[in-house]
C-alpha cells in the first residue's frame, strides 16, 4: 500500500503556517469609529496572573504595549472604537499574525494570547 504523503500532509502543514487572528485578510475599516477614550486613558499597567504584567504606554498619537520579562514591545495601531491591532512574527506566531487588543473599562484582552481564554488583563 502507498500512501501520497505530500498530498496527505501538505493542508496539515499550510494551516500550522497560517497566520493568525480574527483580522488576517480583513480589509482595515474605511471610516472606522474613533477610540472612544483619549489615548492616555488607555494607558497604564494590566496585570494578568498567567502572563504577567502588561504595561500600556502612549507614544505620540499611539500606544505601545509591552510584555513580558525580555520584554516583547508591541506597537498598537487603532483599528475602531476600543479595539487595537499588532502585529507577532516570532517562533511562535507565523509571519502575517495580527491580533487584536480590545478595550474595556479597567482591562484589555489580547486575542492572540487568548486561546485558552487567558488573554485579559486587568488593572
Amino acid at each position: 500500500l502507498q500512501n501520497d504523503y505530500e498530498l496527505l500532509f501538505n493542508p496539515v502543514f499550510a494551516a500550522m503556517a497560517a497566520p493568525e487572528g480574527s483580522l488576517v485578510g480583513v480589509a482595515r475599516p474605511k471610516s472606522p469609529a474613533p477610540p472612544s477614550r483619549a489615548l492616555a486613558d488607555y494607558a497604564g499597567t494590566y496585570r494578568n496572573d498567567f502572563h504577567g504584567p502588561l504595561k500600556v504606554e502612549r507614544s505620540g498619537d499611539s500606544l505601545v504595549a509591552t510584555l513580558g520579562p525580555k520584554p516583547l514591545r508591541l506597537p498598537l495601531t487603532h483599528w475602531e472604537s476600543d479595539v487595537f491591532t499588532f502585529a507577532l512574527d516570532n517562533e511562535n506566531a507565523t509571519p502575517g499574525t495580527l491580533s487584536k487588543a480590545n478595550f474595556a473599562p479597567g482591562r484589555v484582552t489580547l486575542e492572540y494570547y487568548d486561546v485558552e481564554g487567558l488573554g485579559t488583563f486587568v488593572r
